[in-house]
């Protein structure tokens, strides 16, 4: 069948979505005011003694977070008093992809390229500005940022998805 039926969107938003949801419950699945500073470097495991003996789903978690991101303490949020696994703005992105694949699932249509970077570029200001000068952003910010961000990811991924296949 062609036309919009057979478009991933509605898969792509229950899988984001799981994951988004995975992500914020992991901080309950431990013990209260165990997880935190977890600072660190990206592209790197910095804090590999704290998930031993950890149940599997939140080993896999926060391992990945601690891969994936810095992990700030100051720079995430704190739920049951342990640190989400990934920093406020890589939270914002990873709940602003699935609203994104919702978006477009209640909507189908494409969204214009200029709308896709207008959604980005807070972030890259937000971050980018932190990092070239003493601004600080706060993670209220960094998830808002994130949000938009996310959800520009997940517009650009059916945007490349319809040229590929040609809808």
């Amino acid at each position: 069948m062609d036309g919009p039926y057979n478009r991933p969107e509605k898969t792509l938003f229950i899988i984001f979505a799981i994951l988004a949801l995975i992500l914020l419950v992991t901080p309950f699945l431990n013990e209260s005011g165990t997880l935190v500073g977890l600072d660190g470097s990206t592209s790197t495991i910095d804090n590999a003694d704290k998930w031993e003996g950890m149940d599997p789903l939140s080993y896999i978690v926060y391992y990945a977070g601690d891969m994936m991101c810095h992990q700030k303490e100051d720079r995430s949020i704190l739920l049951n008093d342990n640190q989400i696994a990934v920093c406020a703005r890589d939270l914002g992105l990873f709940l602003g992809v699935p609203l994104g694949f919702l978006f477009l699932w209640m909507s189908p249509r494409q969204v214009p390229w200029i709308i896709i970077i207008a959604v980005m570029v807070p972030m890259v200001l937000d971050g980018g500005i932190q990092l070239i000068t003493d601004y600080e952003s706060n993670n209220i910010m960094r998830v808002a940022t994130g949000l938009f961000a996310g959800g520009g990811i997940s517009f650009a991924m059916m945007r490349i998805y319809d040229n590929m296949t040609g809808e």
